[in-house]
């Protein structure tokens, strides 16, 4: 059995930052989605805390959300 590691402290702000940092540059998650190349529905349970984005995706989404990984890891 595969142990997963929570590199995030609290899921629930990322979840906040990363569904506050994608409505700031105007884009539904069916366009941010199709932009990293994820499932929308990944993205939507990354943003309500349900699961959380492998660090690949992660990058991807603080690039297209024009942020760094540290603002939407952390409480602002």
């Amino acid at each position: 059995m595969t142990q997963k590691i929570n590199y995030i402290k609290n899921s629930d702000e990322l979840a906040a930052n990363l569904k506050k940092a994608r409505e700031k540059v105007g884009l539904t998650q069916k366009q941010a989605s199709k932009i990293v190349n994820i499932e929308r529905s990944s993205l939507s349970y990354y943003e309500i805390g349900r699961c959380l984005p492998s660090i690949f995706t992660l990058i991807r989404l603080a690039k297209i959300y024009h942020v760094t990984i540290n603002s939407l890891i952390t409480k602002e």
